[in-house]
Parts: C-alpha cells; sequence; structure tokens
C-alpha cells in the first residue's frame, strides 16, 4: 500500500497496512494492537508499541492528523 502527502509517498508494509486500515476513528491505539497481535501471533505490550510508532511516525510526516 502506498500513502502520499503532498509531493511525499510512503510504502507501507503488510503489517502497517493493516494497522492503518484499522484506524477508524474509534478504535484505540490498544484495540489495534489487540487486532494485530492476534493477525500476527505476537504479543500484546509488542503490537501495542509498534501500532503506536507508526501512528507517530505518520502523524510526524502529516498523513495523520490527531484531534485536539
Amino acid at each position: 500500500m502506498l500513502v502520499s502527502i503532498d509531493e511525499e509517498t510512503f510504502e507501507l508494509s503488510e503489517s502497517a497496512e493493516f494497522i492503518f486500515r484499522g484506524i477508524n476513528g474509534r478504535r484505540s491505539v490498544q484495540e489495534i494492537g489487540v487486532l494485530l497481535a492476534e493477525k500476527y501471533a505476537i504479543p500484546v505490550d509488542t503490537a501495542v508499541e509498534d501500532v503506536a510508532e507508526l501512528l507517530d511516525a505518520l502523524a510526524r510526516s502529516d498523513i495523520l492528523e490527531f484531534p485536539g
């Protein structure tokens, strides 16, 4: 999956795409992490950290914007 803003384009890995598609404005980082852990059979703590890191990177790149 490719995501872009302005002239920058990012290619998401399979797991990053799963996380990106899990964002719906209602799910928490924890909830997306649980879904990721279930899909890839990894520890929930690791999955939640991965979700938080990706969301932070996407926000720093202005691909995501958090309310507030």
